[in-house]
């Protein structure tokens, strides 16, 4: 299920030109070293840009990179008790939560 999420957010990414953003920092003559300091999808696509992958290859490295990018985050969450994780559809739990927030954070 996460899977299908991030590849799913990748074709909206590339469906809203990431590629060509990427291309056109190509363009403006970034250095690769600046290039690779936004991200790791940055790097990816770079690296297709620049032959050194295949398209294949950098869709792997994108969805791998960001299954591990969730899965670091959904770690930090677990460990930091103060952060509450709840589904978008449980309307008054998330009602609940908020007014306990702001009654006892006054």
């Amino acid at each position: 299920e996460l899977e299908g999420k991030i590849i799913k957010r990748m074709h909206y990414w590339f469906s809203s030109g990431f590629l060509a953003d990427v291309r056109r920092l190509h363009d403006m003559k970034l250095s690769q070293k600046r290039i690779e300091e936004l991200g790791f999808e940055y790097q990816a696509v770079s690296d297709y840009l620049n032959k050194k992958i295949t398209k294949v290859e950098m869709h792997e490295q994108l969805v791998r990179g960001q299954m591990k990018y969730v899965k670091r985050q959904m770690r930090w969450f677990r460990r930091n008790k103060e952060i509450m994780c709840v589904a978008a559809n449980e309307k008054m739990k998330i009602r609940k939560s908020i007014g306990e927030f702001l009654t006892h954070k006054k």
